[in-house]
This record gives C-alpha cells, sequence and structure tokens, in this order.
C-alpha cells in the first residue's frame, strides 16, 4: 500500500479537473494523471472499493464488462449525469484518502525517465558487488519499459563478471 503515491496521483488528477474545458476532455486528462496508480497503492476497504469502482468507470463501458476498452472511447461516450458524478467523486477520493498518514519507508520517485547512459552508469557503479557471484535479472513489463530496463542491468551485469 502506497497512500502518498496514491494521494499524490489523486490529487494531480482532481486538479486537472479544475481546468478550463469540456468535461469529458478534463476527464480523460484526469485519468492521464492516475492511469499508474493501482487499487493496491490504497488502504484496504471503502476507499480500495471506491477508486475501483471510479476506474471502472473510466475503463468499461458497463460496470459488469469484464474487458476493458479505450479510455478515450468510454469518456467520449459517457452521459452527462455519469461524467459529472465521476468527476464529483475523483474530487472527494481525493479529498478523503488525506487523512492517511504518508506510508513507511522509500517514496514512489515519479520524476523523468533516465536515459540509457545515466542507467548504465548506475549500474556499472553497483555491478562491482554482484561481480563476484550471479546474478537474477527478474522483471515484469506490459509495456516494455521494465524489459528495457533489466536488458541494461543484465548487460552490465555480464560485462562485470571476472
Amino acid at each position: 500500500m502506497r497512500i502518498d503515491y496514491a494521494r499524490e496521483r489523486l490529487r494531480a488528477a482532481a486538479a486537472t479537473l479544475d481546468g478550463q474545458g469540456d468535461l469529458r476532455d478534463l476527464l480523460y486528462a484526469a485519468y492521464l494523471k492516475m492511469h499508474t496508480l493501482l487499487p493496491e497503492h490504497l488502504p484496504a476497504g471503502e476507499l480500495r472499493a471506491r477508486f475501483s469502482d471510479l476506474h471502472a468507470g473510466l475503463t468499461k463501458r458497463h460496470p459488469d464488462d469484464p474487458q476493458e476498452t479505450s479510455v478515450m472511447d468510454v469518456v467520449r461516450h459517457l452521459p452527462d449525469a455519469r461524467a459529472v458524478a465521476i468527476a464529483e467523486e475523483l474530487r472527494l477520493l481525493s479529498r478523503d484518502l488525506d487523512q492517511f498518514a504518508p506510508s513507511p519507508g522509500p517514496s514512489i520517485s515519479t520524476a523523468e525517465p533516465v536515459s540509457r547512459e545515466a542507467l548504465t552508469s548506475k549500474v556499472r557503479q553497483r555491478s562491482s558487488a554482484a561481480a563476484a557471484g550471479r546474478a537474477l535479472v527478474v522483471f515484469g513489463s506490459t509495456e516494455g519499459h521494465a524489459q528495457q530496463v533489466a536488458d541494461v542491468v543484465a548487460e552490465e551485469l555480464r560485462g562485470a563478471r571476472p
């Protein structure tokens, strides 16, 4: 559970709704601010269930539909009353999450992506410890970004072997 990360993402999404323009465009922009947020980032219980419902409202044509679809397509076809309700729930969820204390441990960085050269440099600095033994590089990836990082790590570790 990463309450601090969830709070940051929901605040950014809710702030987007205060902009000028069509509500559906603002909802889409808000979704882009929170698309990396997972239910597991929120505390178990009501807030997590509310977030799951909110996410389903933005990614599914029908609440009972098991298949997610294009958020832009879903948002574009929302009835006015439903779009207003989703926007209000996002604002309320952001406000309600403020009552929780920050998560212990290091915070998740949402910095700009690191270049391959910068990543390679960091791996080289840390790979000397792994040079004496074996290392397993494990990753999970949907869009390929984690695989790219894992590939750089693996290449550097291979190069650090005696």
